[in-house]
């Protein structure tokens, strides 16, 4: 699903991603959140300009975030922990920036059954990303060097 698939409309439920979109709607409605925003399709990615923006405000948008939920398409509850970290949202360009900017994060998997936040998989993220428990816990992020 892309921002040219929303923008003219077509058809959502054939399109890859629609799931991802409809998911994040209804679990917005249950936070009674107002407003939503899915990068895969609210990023014009034939725009070069709107992608620069993108790109160099995506951090902003993070931190700004109410909450950010992740929506692991490729990942069941049933097959256990040990494919948590196998799945293809950790490959993904925006997963550090999504991971600790927001204040909460909070981890569904396929069918969007809750399987905890950023704090309480802190343990299972770490040993996918090797990102520190303290960045992982809430920490600043300017507390951190860039290595």
């Amino acid at each position: 699903m892309s921002y040219e698939d929303v923008r003219y409309n077509h058809i959502f439920g054939a399109k890859p991603g629609y799931q991802k979109l409809e998911f994040c709607i209804r679990q917005a409605l249950r936070d009674r959140l107002r407003y939503v925003w899915v990068d895969t399709c609210c990023i014009n990615k034939q725009s070069d300009p709107e992608l620069s923006e993108a790109i160099n405000s995506i951090l902003r948008w993070y931190q700004r975030a109410a909450k950010c939920y992740v929506h692991l398409s490729d990942h069941s509850a049933s097959q256990g922990w040990d494919h948590f970290g196998q799945s293809r949202w950790f490959t993904r360009g925006w997963t550090l920036q999504e991971l600790l900017a927001p204040r909460q994060v909070d981890f569904y998997d396929a069918s969007g059954e809750h399987l905890g936040n950023r704090t309480t998989l802190a343990e299972w993220i770490n040993c996918t990303t090797k990102i520190a428990h303290t960045a992982l816990e809430g920490r600043r992020l300017n507390a951190f060097s860039v290595e």
